[in-house]
């Protein structure tokens, strides 16, 4: 992760926004398809009313330590 918001948007609800870097060669449409499996396993918690991630740029400094 490069970014993250959570934006409340009920009671026990949040809105994830983030930037993702995900490490590897693959295609583009590959990592399309991560990207969008990654965005429907965050989703299906009951505690997240939504979902949008997009990837990072390369030289953008993780989150992560």
């Amino acid at each position: 992760m490069t970014y993250l918001r959570l934006e409340v948007v009920g009671p026990r609800v949040v809105s994830v926004i983030g930037d993702v870097d995900l490490t590897g060669d693959d295609t583009e449409s590959h990592l399309g398809v991560r990207l969008r499996a990654l965005e429907a396993r965050v989703s299906a918690s009951p505690a997240v009313a939504g979902t949008v991630l997009s990837l990072s740029a390369p030289d953008d400094p993780t989150l992560v330590a």
